[in-house]
């Protein structure tokens, strides 16, 4: 989206009810969700802001925090991804340690990372290791959160096991597979049968396939 347009839907979300704003210096929108929360006039600490790094790199991702707040006109963010593998294995570590040391300036609160194979989950898992070796236990960060587009037609099961098995939070992107799917004969029963959208039903796969979740749960007949 253009930035008035980002910010015109952003402020229209947030009266509606949403309180995560997902952006991404990839892709320029944190300062529309930044303005979009002055706007709003809704206290900061009740929105989850969470922007990303795209190809890593110690220095990279040092500058690119410090922009990311510039841009937003926050203090903090809620969470901060590794938006990308690119770049290879030092250019990962590197983005990992300087967001642990961003994490420990209380300039983001959670770190995490985004789009990773379960061999980059690992090298991750490993450097953590590392770093605690050079950093002392407990201060090498914590893999937070890992967001994947996740849905029926990518369910990604290798990467969801993984995460389960060290309580990391999966985050899905594109659970509604930006509408192209809302036609597929597999959801016309379930559409029927409960009385649902297409949407809600593939909201309802990914609350219902994502363990973290699962303590939300709520009949599919009592969704308004």
């Amino acid at each position: 989206m253009a930035p008035d347009e980002s910010l015109a839907a952003n402020v229209c979300a947030l009266k509606t009810g949403y309180r995560h704003l997902d952006s991404a210096r990839l892709y320029h929108s944190e300062g529309p969700c930044g303005e979009s929360i002055w706007q709003s006039a809704i206290v900061r600490s009740e929105i989850f802001m969470t922007s990303k790094v795209f190809q890593g790199g110690y220095t990279e991702t040092k500058a690119a925090v410090a922009d990311s707040l510039k841009d937003a006109g926050l203090e903090y963010l809620d969470l901060y991804l590794i938006h990308s593998p690119y770049g290879g294995p030092e250019a990962r570590k590197g983005a990992w340690r300087a967001l642990v040391e961003a994490q420990k300036e209380g300039k983001v609160r959670s770190i995490g990372v985004s789009n990773y194979g379960v061999q980059h989950l690992e090298e991750t898992e490993n450097y953590i290791k590392e770093l605690e070796k050079e950093l002392g236990k407990g201060n090498a960060g914590a893999l937070s959160v890992g967001q994947w587009e996740l849905h029926p037609w990518m369910p990604r099961k290798d990467i969801v096991a993984w995460c389960q098995e060290r309580d990391i939070i999966v985050e899905a992107y594109c659970p509604l597979i930006r509408g192209k799917r809302f036609n597929e004969p597999v959801l016309q029963p379930l559409i029927k049968k409960y009385n649902k959208s297409a949407a809600q039903i593939l909201l309802r796969w990914s609350l219902q396939k994502v363990r973290f979740i699962s303590p939300f749960s709520i009949p599919l007949s009592s969704w308004q």
